[in-house]
């Protein structure tokens, strides 16, 4: 029995319908895919300069702490030469 030609375009209007759909879901899952391995990298990145300033700030406390005169230590005074 032969289909009427409405009923195939109907057919063909709703599947052409499903497959637009099907793409969209596709691009939207591929840009939110996008987003979150761009935050996950953004996120690691700032946890190394996080980690690499707090490194920093020691090592610059480090020097600090070297190059300030010990006050614990007195200053010797040299000793005046004793003549015969």
């Amino acid at each position: 029995m032969p289909v009427p030609i409405d009923e195939l375009w109907k057919e063909r209007v709703a599947a052409s319908s499903a497959l637009g759909k099907a793409g969209e879901t596709l691009r939207s899952r591929q840009i939110d895919l996008k987003e979150v391995t761009s935050a996950a990298k953004t996120g690691a990145w700032m946890k190394a300069v996080e980690k690499l300033r707090s490194k920093q700030a020691a090592l610059a406390e480090e020097a600090a702490i070297a190059s300030r005169p010990k006050l614990a230590e007195p200053r010797q005074v040299p000793a005046a030469p004793s003549e015969p």
